[in-house]
């Protein structure tokens, strides 16, 4: 970059050098830092977009407290089919179902379609925000969607905002 400059912007007689207009550091300064400003501000917003789907969620179960971080996930519509409860996606792992009386819930993914082991917890509390009426669902199948435990279905999307 200095030798092309000094090559293209520059007049030398002798030992004297003197400018010969816009440096050529100047002109690829203009065109590279609207492209740098523009990918910044892109990536800034993707990431304050994506921080503001995660939430800090308590589920109590059987006088139990599970602290949990949870992803609000829009294309998760996951509900019972006879009360039309959302269920909070669980890694199976994280919870204890044990001496609860356990719903199964038809789902249906691309891939696969099967019936999830459900609960009702005794309460769930997300970021300081009691949650009624919801099902826990366990899934078998690990999901890692940054470090994130459980996946919270999009109906809550207008009680968390």
């Amino acid at each position: 970059m200095y030798f092309i400059n000094d090559t293209f912007s520059y007049k030398n007689q002798g030992l004297v050098f003197f400018s010969n207009g816009l440096s050529i550091n100047f002109i690829v300064m203009i065109i590279i830092s609207p492209l740098v400003l523009y990918f910044y501000i892109k990536d800034k917003k993707n990431y304050e977009t994506s921080k503001n789907n995660y939430y800090q969620v308590d589920i109590y179960i059987n006088s139990k407290k599970y602290c949990l971080t949870g992803y609000l996930d829009t294309g998760n519509i996951l509900k019972d089919p006879y009360k039309k409860r959302p269920v909070i996606i669980v890694n199976h792992e994280k919870l204890s179902f044990a001496n609860k009386k356990k719903i199964l819930v038809p789902y249906q993914t691309i891939t696969n379609q099967g019936l999830m082991t459900c609960i009702k917890p005794d309460k769930v509390v997300i970021d300081d925000r009691e949650i009624y009426n919801c099902l826990i669902g366990k899934s078998d199948n690990k999901f890692n969607l940054n470090d994130s435990d459980c996946i919270l279905p999009n109906k809550f999307k207008e009680e968390l905002s």
